[in-house]
């Protein structure tokens, strides 16, 4: 599983966003300015639900991802 760090735009996107979140029985945690880190199960359902987001993951020149908000 990999480890995403992603940001809405908005609190109405960020309240739409654990909505759908509370669908995926995997830990998530939130993080200000409407940040949080999920995993690719998250992406998928928040994806399906049509929620914007942007992906604020590093990845770093060897291909592995470095998580840093």
């Amino acid at each position: 599983m990999a480890t995403h760090v992603i940001q809405f735009r908005d609190k109405e996107k960020h309240k739409q966003a654990i909505m759908v979140l509370l669908e995926v029985p995997l830990s998530r945690m939130g993080l200000p300015d409407y940040k949080m880190v999920v995993g690719d199960e998250h992406i998928l359902a928040l994806k399906r639900a049509n929620v914007d987001f942007i992906d604020i993951t590093k990845v770093v020149p060897n291909g592995s991802t470095l998580v840093q908000p």
